[in-house]
């Protein structure tokens, strides 16, 4: 296995074998270190025999879509081992996996990690869409849109990459997220439908239609790419990421309890995760069940007793939904705020 990886220059290798069972095939799938021979991820795939041309477009849609999962999540796991020396692409896995924890810290964090990618790679189109991506999310999530100076270096770090790599379905979705992130909604989504025109099955197109969808209130849309997300890269990185954004399309359908499924889903993914603990708040008042959204939002002042309603306020406004939706949902969380103030069932907060 060591031979192989050396002679293909590769640091994986996967094998299998494949055999018929009954009017079933059944793939076995392996993900194997070339170095050592570790067994990283294995996995089996059972699909019916009825049509094979169908079945072989399914079945490697189906790899790869656990493989670059698997691979992204080991590649993450092994650059948050590594003492330092980091190389361009270990910075910005980290700078992924620290952004999308979704904390003021962690945000914070992602973005100084992805600058440090850019300044050791300037020529690098996957740096630079990191940082556009990073500094949007902390541009809309930690200032309200606000930082003119984020704003701008977002914008910049975005059309670096576009320029670099003006065809790669990855660089148009970092654009798409940045470009809408910064109010320049005609740019984004011919960022987004680009990427999606020229890889129609990569995770990375669908996240950034998602994100026009969502915002333009397209919410059965957003759910049809939503659903391609989960196929090609179940389980991913981002996974609570698209269950709050699934959640959200719900909301907007009026489906509060498929929306209160998704969320709290995304609580087992990442269980501090901020959107996620404030949407329960919501959903269940939407769903008129006052005393325990009242208890949901205890537990969340709890955890974040520093954060006053102003930044709830300002998280919401932050959310990259439809305006009026963004509305909706902060005055039904501010209305719980309220009621749990004045019942004193509310932990104190910062004031």
């Amino acid at each position: 296995m060591r031979r192989v990886g050396e002679e293909l220059g590769a640091r994986y290798v996967l094998e299998g074998n494949l055999r018929r069972v009954g009017d079933a095939l059944r793939v076995t799938a392996q993900l194997v270190d070339a170095d050592n021979g570790a067994i990283l991820w294995t996995q089996k795939f059972d699909k019916p025999l009825a049509d094979l041309a169908a079945l072989q477009e399914e079945l490697v849609s189906e790899v790869a879509g656990q493989l670059g999962v698997q691979v992204v999540r080991i590649e993450i796991e092994r650059a948050l081992r590594k003492p330092g020396n980091l190389t361009a692409w270990e910075l910005l896995l980290r700078a992924s996996s620290s952004s999308l924890q979704q904390t003021p810290e962690t945000i914070r964090h992602g973005v100084d990690l992805a600058r440090q990618a850019v300044a050791l790679a300037p020529d690098y189109a996957a740096a630079h869409t990191q940082l556009a991506m990073t500094t949007s999310i902390a541009f809309w999530q930690l200032t309200g849109g606000r930082d003119a100076e984020l704003r701008k270096e977002a914008l910049e770090a975005a059309r670096r990459a576009l320029k670099l790599e003006p065809d790669n379905p990855s660089a148009l979705a970092g654009a798409a997220q940045a470009f809408c992130a910064a109010g320049l909604w005609r740019d984004g989504i011919s960022c987004a439908e680009r990427a999606y025109q020229i890889a129609p099955d990569r995770e990375a197109s669908h996240t950034a239609m998602i994100l026009v969808c969502i915002y333009f209130k397209r919410a059965q849309e957003a759910l049809r790419h939503l659903d391609a997300c989960d196929r090609l890269a179940p389980r991913g990185i981002a996974a609570h990421v698209r269950l709050i954004q699934r959640a959200g399309a719900h909301f907007m359908l009026g489906n509060y309890e498929q929306a209160m499924q998704a969320t709290e889903l995304a609580l087992l993914f990442q269980p501090s995760f901020i959107f996620a603990l404030k949407d329960i708040v919501i959903y269940l008042e939407k769903m008129e069940r006052r005393a325990e959204a009242i208890e949901a939002l205890a537990e969340l002042r709890q955890s974040q007793p520093n954060m006053t309603l102003d930044d709830f306020e300002r998280l919401h406004k932050g959310s990259l939904l439809a305006p009026d939706v963004a509305l909706d949902m902060y005055e039904t969380f501010a209305t719980v705020w309220h009621a749990g103030e004045a019942a004193g069932a509310l932990p104190s907060t910062a004031q």
